[in-house]
């Protein structure tokens, strides 16, 4: 090869790579959630109603699903029908947590305890609700509080209520973030992050746009549970 000529400019160190790395490494602090693994190393428990998880944070008794039918409360409103879901949740923390959101699909990830539930049969297009079954609308958990928690999905009036239901539950695990060392609770499973940042592929990737580094959370399905749905009653 031959050697520059001692008229030209000497090559800089390549420092690309490295800052690639650092900003890559902290890209992956955001973690994106990826939906649940469907091939989990272990089988998840199967569960009918009546069933408990021990989730770790919680602890979940599945009580049942029905179809409620709301009959609207004057000529202004409408009616609703809704697939209800009902459970008993304990918070096992010492904390008070809150209901969040179940996920909305595989590419829409839940919320707070619902971050550990999603609906895999029927699919279910609307967005749901979970809150404390009672008067007083709340979405608290409080510890060591059994408490009656409503899913809720909002179904087309004409349409052919759906014969049985089947959840994906995940469990919780207690996080330590590399940074700072703040601890939080979060659904269980792999943490991986796609590209690796450590390999030339993440090295190289745009620090913008959908190629970007970005860490996922693989959920691990810990119980199936299948419930089947009560025909329509009035609320």
């Amino acid at each position: 090869m031959t050697e520059p000529s001692s008229g030209s400019k000497p090559k800089r160190p390549v420092v690309v790579p490295a800052i690639a790395l650092v900003m890559a490494t902290a890209l992956g602090i955001t973690a994106l959630m990826d939906g649940f693994d469907e091939a989990p190393k272990e089988e998840p428990k199967i569960l009918a109603e009546g069933g408990k998880i021990d989730q770790t944070l919680y602890e979940t008794e599945f009580l049942g699903a029905k179809v409620t039918f709301q009959k609207a409360p004057n000529e202004f409103a409408k009616d609703h029908r809704y697939l209800d879901i009902m459970l008993k949740v304990t918070n096992k923390g010492t904390a008070t947590t809150w209901t969040g959101m179940p996920w909305a699909g595989s590419d829409k990830s839940g919320s707070g305890y619902g971050e550990s539930l999603i609906v895999k049969e029927p699919v279910l297009t609307t967005s749901p609700t979970l809150e404390v079954a009672s008067e007083q609308r709340s979405t608290l958990l409080h510890p060591g509080v059994p408490t009656q928690v409503l899913l809720r999905y909002e179904l087309d009036l004409k349409a052919k209520a759906p014969e049985q239901v089947v959840i994906s539950v995940a469990g919780f695990e207690e996080t330590e973030d590399e940074y700072d060392g703040t601890t939080r609770w979060e659904a269980a499973g792999e943490k991986v992050t796609k590209p690796d940042p450590l390999t030339m592929e993440g090295l190289t990737a745009p620090m913008t746009g959908d190629d970007r580094p970005r860490a996922y959370n693989m959920i691990k399905a810990i119980a199936k549970v299948t419930l089947t749905v009560k025909p329509q009653e009035a609320s």
